[in-house]
């Protein structure tokens, strides 16, 4: 072939190649199907790693290579980058400025929320702090946290200010000093009246029979029987019978419609119950400080967003009446009353990042159950603070991260606000459900329905919302608790959510999930599910309870296919157990016969790599362990993951439950505790009547 032939074959080649076609048919893709799609007339595109999982959902008609690059890389913050020349390699990878950018927004925010924590344990502070005037500490109230009330049900400024003024100087008036050093008094008769409330009955409840309970109560139990000083005592007949007592008319507000009763001994059982829990937050306020000092190294808000939940473990020091309260320890099973000197005991931190924030909870593993009456126990300090996403807050908080990204914000919601008054948008769907469907979902059945061109990245939208309104995907999009906003490039939509630089960090397996949900749940389908994914996985499907609901398979009309993440996770830890198993033993577990008891496993009979394994997944799923079991059950969680498979327990019955031994310090008494649980594995049809019931 001459010079000139062969220059005319590869521009003609070239010509081709610019003109090569792709198309994206309306689906959920994962990346690495999007990389497949992409690779087309010699090019071989490949999806990194950390890629693979993520989902989105496109509807593209054909258009040039070039174009389809574009319009992906724009609407889902990836670069498709050339590896080799010579063999014509791209790969599909996240957009190095974007992940930059992500990372210095993350560590902003981080830097915010550490801020903000420990704001409502100062503003108590400052509202009962008689030095503070009482016009001060509601102006510092409303500044704070009239944000966050809805003001369509608030009175006006100046009532309102008025009616908090009273309270706080009401609630200055109460004996806290005392009230917190009687606090056992308290709890003896927040228990005995827990046990002699018909069930059902409580103060929060509005029963207007609740006085004619007390009054039987008081019959039989005096309120000198429970260890109140005469002190108390006598504050609480002072402020019931004199009725110029600011405290009657707080007490008034506080029982609502049931009234207030003319029993005098009554209303001070009420007025020392009302004392009592405001002791409770009192005290928390006291032992926050020494008890926050002793966490070395403290948990921060950056390392929890990266993790989505985290636990560790302290030894703190405290003294014993501070140890005995926070361990609900009233008549001094765990710290002798006469104790002289500070006392060290275990402290477990779970800290977390979900939709609604980031919170901590300090979980005291020899605490003793906390009145039921009560609501709220001793053993735990508030550390949390709310992250909301909708437009109105997000406009408050992104200028507290980067004025860049607020900038940035709110001109994308200007052209938003333009798109989502156009037709079709604001169009509702004739989708059956909708109201019901999570977001994603919504942004596919309105593509289809009109046959329009839509790349939209799956972030939060599976969690399961309840304030979901609206029935077009302009109203979906109002409404949604993940700020995602509309664009339009070249005809095709673009739904970009504004809080991606957090919802990415966890490397939740969507698209292992989405093939799940496809398949006819036989145990090679389960299996396949297994191996894709990973450990680590695994624990982002627990570290947060997401729903995934939608349907992929559109084998009906019906749009609700409702499964737990938590369900899936631990369904994936379950079967590394099965995939252990010899054949005859797994398939007694998974088709059990219908007259045989339900089979069991004892873990320690496994072999021991098996055994190994399962440690290994359970040290490093035991924040998400701790977050999702029964704080009287976190003493089972301090001993290491590698000892439990010796108290490990598998069985089957209408679920699949894994056990863990508890032997009871105290009365030694042995019990078999949930660790984790799961209803999906197994035949179809179970699975498909768990959804049925499952769905809203």
């Amino acid at each position: 072939m001459n010079r000139k032939a062969l220059t005319v074959v590869l521009l003609w080649g070239s010509f081709l190649l610019s003109w090569a076609q792709v198309e994206f048919p309306l689906g959920y893709y994962s990346f690495a199907e999007i990389a497949q799609r992409m690779s087309v007339e010699g090019r071989t595109v490949e999806c990194a790693r950390d890629l693979q999982q993520r989902l989105a959902v496109i509807h593209l008609k054909p258009r040039s290579w070039q174009q389809a690059r574009e319009l992906l890389e724009s609407a889902l913050d990836v670069r498709f980058r050339k590896i080799s020349d010579a063999e014509n390699r791209w790969l599909l990878e996240r957009d190095p400025e974007v992940a930059r950018k992500e990372r210095r927004w993350r560590e902003q925010l981080a830097a915010y929320i550490e801020k903000q924590r420990g704001r409502d344990i100062q503003m108590f502070r400052t509202l009962m702090d008689k030095n503070v005037p009482a016009e001060e500490a509601v102006r510092l109230l409303l500044e704070n946290y009239t944000e966050d009330l809805d003001s369509s049900e608030l009175p006006d400024r100046a009532q309102l200010e008025a009616q908090m003024k009273q309270f706080v100087e009401s609630y200055r008036k109460f004996p806290m000093e005392l009230a917190l050093r009687e606090w056992r008094a308290f709890l003896r008769m927040q228990k005995r009246l827990s046990e002699f409330l018909p069930r059902g009955i409580s103060p929060d409840t509005g029963d207007p029979t609740l006085f004619g309970f007390y009054r039987q109560f008081l019959e039989e139990n005096p309120l000198s029987s429970f260890g109140f000083s005469k002190e108390l005592l006598d504050w609480a007949q002072g402020a019931v019978t004199d009725e110029q007592d600011a405290t009657l008319s707080v007490l008034r507000a506080m029982m609502g419609e049931i009234g207030v009763s003319t029993d005098q001994q009554t209303m001070q059982l009420v007025l020392l119950h009302s004392v009592g829990m405001l002791a409770i937050l009192y005290g928390q306020v006291w032992a926050h400080d020494a008890l926050i000092a002793q966490l070395r190294p403290p948990i921060s808000v950056l390392e929890t967003i990266e993790q989505g939940v985290l636990e560790r473990d302290y030894t703190v020091v405290l003294p014993p009446e501070q140890l005995a309260w926070h361990l609900n320890d009233v008549e001094g099973k765990r710290v002798p009353l006469d104790a002289p000197a500070p006392i060290p005991t275990p402290l477990i931190a779970i800290a977390e990042w979900n939709s609604r924030g980031f919170s901590v909870r300090y979980q005291f593993p020899n605490a003793l159950p906390i009145s039921d009456f009560l609501g709220f126990g001793a053993n735990t300090i508030d550390d949390s603070v709310r992250v909301r996403w909708e437009p109105k807050h997000l406009k408050r908080l992104l200028p507290q991260i980067d004025a860049e990204l607020a900038r940035a914000y709110e001109q994308a919601y200007a052209r938003h606000q333009q798109l989502a008054s156009q037709p079709p948008v604001n169009q509702p769907l004739k989708a059956p459900h909708v109201r019901a469907a999570v977001l994603a979902e919504v942004a596919y059945r309105w593509a289809q329905e009109h046959q329009q061109e839509v790349v939209m990245e799956v972030l939060g939208v599976f969690r399961w919302i309840y304030e979901r309104q609206g029935d077009s995907l302009a109203k979906r999009l109002e409404t949604s608790q993940t700020p995602y906003l509309l664009e339009q490039r070249n005809g095709v939509w673009i739904l970009r959510c504004w809080n991606a630089f957090v919802e990415r960090v966890g490397d939740y397996p969507f698209a292992a999930v989405r093939d799940l949900l496809s398949s006819n749940y036989s145990y090679e389908a389960w299996q396949r599910f297994y191996r894709e994914v990973s450990a680590e996985q695994a624990r982002w499907l627990l570290s947060e309870p997401w729903h995934f609901s939608w349907d992929p398979r559109e084998k009906s009309e019906s749009l609700m296919r409702s499964v737990s993440s938590h369900d899936l996770g631990a369904a994936w830890l379950i079967m590394a157990i099965m995939e252990s198993l010899p054949p005859a033993e797994r398939e007694r577990f998974w088709n059990p016969p219908s007259d045989a008891p339900a089979p069991t496993l004892e873990i320690a009979r496994l072999p021991l790599e098996v055994r190994t394994r399962i440690a290994q997944t359970l040290t490093l799923w035991r924040a998400a362990l701790l977050q999702h079991t029964s704080p009287r059950n976190h003493a089972a969680l301090l001993t290491p993951p590698n000892a439990w498979s010796e108290r490990l327990t598998l069985q089957r019955d209408s679920a699949w439950t894994l056990n863990i031994t508890l032997i009871d310090p105290l009365s030694g008494e042995v019990s078999e505790v949930p660790l984790l649980a799961t209803y999906l594995l197994g035949t179809p049809t179970l699975l498909e009547d768990f959804e049925e019931e499952d769905a809203p």
